[in-house]
């Protein structure tokens, strides 16, 4: 099966960034390839469940209207334990929504993704957003690029542009 739309996403309880690319648009203009991107907030002082059941049905209505070919994820990273659970629950709910929906999900470490956008794996958050910008021409004077959509935007450049056999499924 050929992966025309995918939904990146860069999870978290906090904020979640999305983003949807059209690959056959991509092809010839990046810019004109992504089709949406975002940030899905649930409230802060909901409980976790009613956050990560927030995340979960944001994610079901952008895959409702875009009908993705497949999901691309930041795997997970090391950090605070309790951090580290949250995500993992939220990552959980995202397996569970692809299953639910017959995606393949796709998981990249972080290094990689700044390097493919970058060119250094340890790029800076604002690397990131910088050569996001550049990259798929977002002028964004009236709404702030933030580190959760450049992140999502720059996994689904990074599928783009890599083997898609060489890359681990969730």
């Amino acid at each position: 099966m050929k992966i025309l739309i995918i939904l990146s996403l860069d999870p978290s309880t906090v904020a979640t960034g999305y983003a949807v690319i059209d690959s056959s648009i991509a092809e010839e203009n990046l810019a004109e390839g992504l089709l949406e991107y975002g940030t899905i907030k649930p409230k802060p002082t909901a409980r976790l469940s009613d956050r990560i059941r927030h995340i979960y049905d944001a994610l079901q209505d952008i895959i409702e209207k875009h009908r993705p070919d497949a999901i691309v994820t930041e795997d997970q990273f090391g950090g605070q334990i309790t951090a580290v659970k949250a995500l993992s629950q939220v990552r959980g709910a995202i397996m569970l929504l692809a299953s639910q929906n017959n995606l393949p999900m796709y998981l990249l470490a972080p290094t990689q993704i700044k390097k493919a956008i970058t060119g250094i794996g340890n790029a800076s958050k604002d690397k990131v957003i910088d050569a996001v910008r550049r990259t798929f021409k977002i002028n964004d004077e009236a709404e702030r690029l933030t580190s959760d959509m450049a992140d999502a935007i720059a996994a689904g450049y990074t599928y783009l542009n890599y083997d898609i056999k060489k890359l681990r499924t969730a």
